[in-house]
């Protein structure tokens, strides 16, 4: 309750004390003139003043004592009757008491008591004159009081004097026209209305109840009490003071308007479950001096009105709902004309304030306030704060659970000035919102708090014609299904701001349209310390001629969301769209950015950009700390030249499948700290790239393309994965250019740098020459990944063998290294073409040709050397070697394929060669194929041939000899398998011992055939000379097929050689040169003849008859073993045994 309504009431209550005072002494005074007198009906007429009527008879004095009884009939009579000087007047059991005007307390005290009956009165007066005291008490439920129509109003309590009237315990005053309470500014006037069924009806159709005409005034209705008029007055001049209290349930129904506080002071206050209802219009302070105040308190208490309400029509009005009340109306205004004042405070759960139509909130000029706290609600349709150009509107939303639903728009300062809060956790929500919408207007929007939430559901506007103002912090939450800030500008008027502040505080746009920030007019966006604005749509800035605007984000975890795109001015015109992302911001663009004009720009202070594509039509971009994700699409600073420099560090990333060019120079770092990463497959290129001593690129799984790239201030270019193409040279410094895993350097040109190729990696010459490596260090190419040369030249540089990795391709290309290419284990070669350097394949290494592949250099003794594997397919494979080249651990050829060694090779212990083909080589002893290892063919008719000269100690499996075998270390004892033989075999004798004094060939791996053809060539080694009956089992097989084509054997003195060639051995024998040498002693004699007669088989008998005598000279003869002493003996030995044969066939016949 306020001072004022304290100090009022305070006063009413000395007032009326001094008037009961006042009363009870002159009541006092004059009460031994008044008469008790009771009605008893023997006059001829029921006659008031007929003294017959009366006991005593006399006719009744206005200070009597009247008592009207049971069945009593008192009539009606022109003239007044007046209660006074402590007169009374008594009315109980069933009387019917008829009256014209009724004065109670003309002058002084006087009582009407009534507890049953009925009276009927015309004009009725409580307390007519100055110094008058009237009181009426009506009570009980058979109690009705009949007040007729006049030409005045039938009731007034308090006329001048104080006045009260009682109605209680379910009594009735019914009053056929209007009632007035405290009617002059002397008066005092009260009605009191309690209990359920106690009713004052005022049945006219036009009657009006004044609470307050121009004196002090209070009405209670109270415990289910009842009131019923058309209009009501509360305090009607500006000298009232007047207060009603619908109280317990009680009712007050108006047909008609109400108006609480005309022109003086007046209060209505609602409690307890009473309910104040009106049809017509509700009005509270209507004139300028009015000053009025309704509070509505309590679960279940309400007003409510089938019409509009004003609070402040013209004077200072309040509305107060709390507690669980309900105000409900059409139509709302809150300080309606110039000069008005108008407040609304709706507090606590459950307590509303209904509006079914628009709300306005400083209509005509006036100053509005609205207060909606601890849990209230107010609704309604439309919503205006700050309708005409000088009013002011203000709107408090504040508290948990505290709601304000518009189902419509909300202006907020229309065409005046409007500002709205929402805080602590209060929610506001409407269709959509116009933030100074008129020319000149201003509005303001403050939501602060974590859980305040403002939801338009349509569009927000800041700014459309007038000046606005949103503000969002303390992480407070605005809804909206677009936006436009600045939207319109008229004679040269209207702007928007928007601020969103502190962590959690946030614009979400959930419509995919575009937010216009400055379409026509200026517009500011400001998202700071942990702010954001998030929308699945675009945003343009400044999208007109006329608009200068701009957006800044700033702050740790502040952020701009963009599902679509974001438009910095207009393109082609002169619109100035301005875009600044400071330290800690982020901003995020789903489509692209563009800053359209030479007007607009772009500022990166230490924030981060992340877009699809970026690109400048002429503006500004300023990229000075901070980072710029590009992903997915172009990046395009707007110039051929660019320089990526911070004052702090500058990121660049470019990500995406996507592509970006800059023609011109590109420098990274030069002026200060600036990183540019490649990224995701995004492909860069670039005229010339300069990385500075600052600078750092980054290659991760992207694409570089460069036609120069320098780093040769002391940058870092850190290499993770992706591609490197260069269109031309690339000067590096001291450190290394290291290739990750999935690293892809491709191009041609100079890499002067040592190049670290990791595993995964790769290198690829697109055209020309490619020079890579750093040639003063031992470290100038390693490589382990793939280097796929093409039909190109790689040119590998270091001090030592440049190294290549798991794949080296050739298509037709070359490559060369001055100190010649090395090859580890896993590490392959593919392809045909050229490798002309020296070449060390080391085991595990694995060379492939696919066309005629060159390998190694002819003019150094270690030109190829491999223990590795060397697929020559069908294809032709050159081995290049001032000597002889090292096979490796495995040599494989298809048919048609050609090993071609041009000064031999040497198949070492543990090598192998195998497949079919042919290893071609010169036919000469000092370029020869020195085979210590296995050469196995796929079949004798699919085998590997060996046109040139062969030597060593290996094996020989499905072989074709076309040139020299010269197995063995001079001799040796060799094993082979099948061999053909069609070239020419040597075999050195030295003595009788194979293997060791000479050569033999086992033929026992697989089917072991010895195929012969083409020529023997026996030579005589360590001055060896075979004597007569010497063997030497010179092939051994399985299975020895035809005979040598041509055997050169040389010459023993005068002995023979023989060859035998037998089914599973070849055999040289040293024979005699007599052919009846039966014996092979080396002549022909006796021996011989018994040699022929134990085997005619061996010979001709004739010759030994004829050559019988014949001896080889000593020389031929000289290693002969001796023969017996006696030839008799001989004889006679054969003597016996013919005649013992002799005498067995004469023993058998007889």
């Amino acid at each position: 309750m306020t001072r004022r309504s304290l100090l009022l009431r305070f006063r009413l209550c000395q007032f009326g004390l001094s008037c009961v005072l006042l009363s009870s002494l002159l009541s006092t005074s004059v009460a031994a003139q008044g008469v008790s007198r009771v009605w008893s009906g023997g006059g001829a007429t029921d006659n008031w003043f007929n003294p017959s009527n009366w006991s005593p008879v006399a006719p009744p004095n206005p200070a009597d004592f009247l008592k009207i009884g049971f069945l009593d009939i008192a009539g009606l009579n022109t003239n007044d009757v007046d209660i006074t000087y402590g007169g009374r007047i008594e009315i109980d059991s069933s009387a019917v008491v008829t009256l014209h005007n009724l004065d109670i307390g003309l002058d002084g005290e006087g009582t009407l008591d009534m507890s049953a009956g009925t009276l009927t009165t015309n004009t009725t007066y409580i307390g007519q004159n100055g110094n008058s005291f009237g009181t009426a008490n009506i009570s009980g439920e058979f109690s009705q009081w009949n007040i007729t129509n006049s030409l005045l109003s039938d009731l007034y309590v308090g006329n001048s004097g104080e006045g009260r009237l009682h109605i209680s315990s379910e009594a009735d005053v019914v009053v056929a026209d209007d009632g007035i309470i405290g009617f002059s500014s002397t008066s005092i006037g009260t009605v009191d209305i309690s209990g359920s069924g106690s009713t004052l009806y005022f049945t006219g159709a036009n009657s009006s109840l004044t609470v307050g005409s121009s004196g002090l005034a209070s009405l209670n209705i109270s415990n289910r009490a009842a009131v019923s008029n058309h209009d009501s007055v509360i305090a009607e001049s500006s000298t009232s003071v007047a207060s009603v209290m619908v109280d317990s349930a009680g009712i007050w129904t108006n047909t008609g308007s109400m108006t609480i506080a005309s022109s003086g002071t007046g209060t209505m206050e609602i409690r307890g479950g009473g309910a104040v209802t009106s049809t017509s219009i509700g009005t509270i302070a209507y004139n300028t001096s009015g000053v009025g105040r309704v509070w509505v308190d309590g679960t279940d208490s309400g007003w409510v009105l089938a019409s509009p309400l004003e609070v402040g029509y013209g004077g200072t009005g309040q509305l107060e709902i709390s507690g669980g009340g309900r105000v409900q109306n059409t139509l709302g205004k809150v300080a309606s004309n110039p000069g008005s004042n108008g407040s609304v405070i709706v507090r606590d759960n459950g307590s509303i304030w209904a509006n079914s139509n628009s709300l306005y909130l400083g209509f005509l000029g006036g100053k509005a306030s609205l207060l909606i706290t601890d849990g209230g609600t107010v609704e309604n349709t439309d919503a205006n704060i700050g309708f005409e150009s000088i009013s002011m509107g203000i709107v408090t939303v504040e508290g948990a659970g505290s709601t304000w639903t518009n189902s419509g728009s909300i202006h907020i300062g229309h065409e005046g000035n409007g500002t709205l809060h929402i805080a602590g956790g209060a929610t506001v929500t409407s269709n959509s919102s116009l933030i100074g919408l008129a020319s000149y207007s201003i509005g303001t929007v403050n939501v602060s708090g974590g859980g305040s939430h403002w939801n338009n559901s349509g569009l927000l506007v800041v700014g459309d014609r007038g000046y606005g103002t949103l503000n969002i912090t303390g992480g407070a939450l605005v809804t909206s299904l677009t936006g436009s800030v600045g939207r319109f500008a008229e004679a040269g008027e209207g702007a928007g701001d928007i601020n969103i502040n502190g962590a959690g505080s946030r614009w979400d746009v959930t419509g995919s349209g575009t937010i216009e920030l400055g379409k026509v007019g200026d517009a500011t966006l400001d998202i700071s310390d942990g702010g954001a604005l998030i929308t699945p749509g675009s945003m343009s800035v400044a999208s007109t001629d006329t608009s200068t605007s701009s957006v800044t984000v700033a702050g740790i975890g502040s952020r701009l969301e963009l599902d679509i795109g974001l438009s910095l001015g207009n393109g082609g015109g002169t619109g100035t769209g301005s875009a600044t992302i400071g330290a800690g911001a982020q901003v995020t663009v789903g489509t692209s950015t563009v800053i359209q004009n030479a007007n607009s720009s772009l500022a990166i202070d230490g924030g981060s950009l992340t877009t699809t594509s970026l690109s400048n039509n002429g503006g500004t971009f300023a990229f000075n700390s901070g980072t710029v994700t590009v992903n997915g699409g172009t990046f395009d600073p707007g110039s051929s030249d660019y320089s990526l420099n911070g004052n702090s560090t500058a990121m660049l990333i470019l990500q995406g499948n996507a592509s970006s060019a800059i023609n011109g120079i590109v420098t990274v770092g030069n002026t200060g700290d600036a990183v540019l990463t490649i990224r995701d497959g995004h492909h860069f290129t670039s005229g010339e790239l300069t990385i500075g001593a600052s600078g750092e690129l980054v290659l991760d799984g992207g694409h570089l393309t460069a036609e120069q790239l320098n780093n040769f201030a002391g940058g870092t270019f850190t290499f993770r994965s992706g591609t490197v193409t260069m269109t031309g040279d690339v000067f590096q410094s001291s450190s290394p250019v290291v290739i990750p895993q999935q690293g892809t350097i491709d191009g041609s040109g100079y890499v002067e740098a040592e190049i670290h190729g990791h595993f995964g990696s790769t290198i690829t010459v697109t055209s020309g020459s490619y020079i890579l490596g750093d040639p003063s260090s031992f470290l100038g190419f390693v490589h382990e990944g793939t280097l796929n040369v093409g039909s190109n030249i790689a040119n590998l540089k270091s001090a030592g063998f440049a190294q290549i990795g798991a794949l080296t391709t050739l298509a037709g290309g070359t490559i060369t290294a001055a100190n010649g290419v090395v090859l580890g284990i896993g590490d392959n070669i593919s392809g045909n073409g050229n490798v002309n350097t020296r070449l060390a394949a080391g085991f595990g290494s694995t060379i492939s040709a696919n066309g005629s592949l060159s390998l190694g250099d002819s003019a150094t003794p270690i030109g190829f050397s491999s223990d590795g594997m060397l697929n020559v397919g069908s294809n032709t494979v050159t081995l290049n070697d001032s000597n002889a080249a090292d096979l490796g651990a495995l040599t494989t050829l298809t048919t048609g394929g050609m090993l071609d060694v041009a000064n031999g090779a040497v198949i070492d212990f543990t090598d192998n060669v195998t497949g079919e083909g042919l290893i071609s080589s010169p036919d000469d002893s000092t370029k020869p194929i020195i085979n210590n290892g296995s050469i196995v063919g796929d079949s004798l008719l699919n085998p590997i041939t060996l046109n040139g000269y062969v030597k060593g100690v290996g094996t020989c499996d499905n072989c074709n000899i076309t040139g020299t075998d010269a197995p063995g270390f001079s001799p040796a004892a060799v094993n082979r398998g099948s061999v053909s033989y069609n070239g020419t075999l040597e075999i050195e004798i030295g003595g009788l011992n194979p293997g060791s004094d000479f050569d033999q060939l086992n033929h026992i791996l697989g089917a072991g055939i010895a195929d012969l053809g083409g020529r023997l060539d026996v030579s005589l080694i360590n001055s060896f000379m075979p004597s007569i009956g010497d063997s030497f089992e010179i092939i051994t097989a399985v299975d020895v097929d035809d005979v040598f084509a041509v055997e050169n054997l040389p010459p023993i003195g005068g002995l023979l050689w023989n060859v035998n060639y037998n089914a599973t051995n070849v055999v040289l024998a040293v024979v005699s040169p007599f052919s009846a040498d039966f014996d092979q002693d080396g002549d022909v004699d006796g021996n011989d003849f018994l040699v022929w007669q134990r085997n005619p088989s061996v010979g001709s008998l004739g010759d030994w008859q004829t050559q019988h005598g014949n001896v080889l000279p000593l020389a031929a003869i000289a290693n002969v073993v001796p023969e017996p002493a006696s030839l008799t003996l001989f004889f006679l030995l054969g003597s016996l045994r013919l005649v013992c044969r002799k005498l067995r066939r004469m023993d058998y016949t007889s």
